[in-house]
């Protein structure tokens, strides 16, 4: 979001675009890289942009040299990677969903009676989100019949679609 002359005028750069509690960690890497003249790959770092928006980011750096062989500075470069740990999030999160639906399948299969099937559903569900809680919410003051289990599958596909595409 900023030109390469604003960048070049801000004071501490890139540091004083990161989020406080990246700014002193980065500072302290960078100093010393410049001082013993090391390599750093892939730290990420979290940055805000010109527009207010948090973008995650990861920087690696080298040490460069003229044709001397003297010192000169640092060579880096940064990425914008914030599209990658957005999906690792939302894979993590997925993950833990269907590991989730998968125990509640197994008990279900597992299960001898309705009263067994609908306390593992009301112990596990909490662990997923409120929103699909609130699926099951009404269901748990019901009797225990058999047209209540047949609405199961129905309400278990909605608390899916509740988590947003379908798993």
């Amino acid at each position: 979001g900023y030109s390469v002359k604003e960048c070049k005028e801000m004071p501490d750069f890139p540091a004083n675009l990161l989020v406080k509690e990246d700014q002193k960690k980065f500072s302290r890497l960078f100093k010393s890289a410049l001082v013993k003249r090391s390599s750093l790959e892939d730290y990420d770092f979290h940055l805000i942009h010109r527009d207010g928006t948090l973008k995650w980011l990861s920087t690696s750096w080298q040490p460069i040299y003229n044709k001397q062989g003297a010192y000169i500075g640092l060579r880096t470069s940064i990425r914008d990677i914030t599209g990658r740990k957005t999906a690792v999030s939302e894979l993590i999160r997925k993950t833990n969903t269907l590991t989730i639906l998968n125990e509640v399948a197994e008990k279900l299969a597992e299960a001898k009676t309705e009263e067994e099937i609908f306390n593992f559903i009301f112990d596990k569900i909490s662990g997923i989100t409120s929103p699909i809680l609130s699926v099951f919410a009404s269901f748990k003051d019901d009797m225990f019949t058999v047209r209540n289990v047949s609405k199961l599958d129905d309400r278990i596909e909605k608390a899916i679609k509740l988590l947003g595409k379908p798993l």
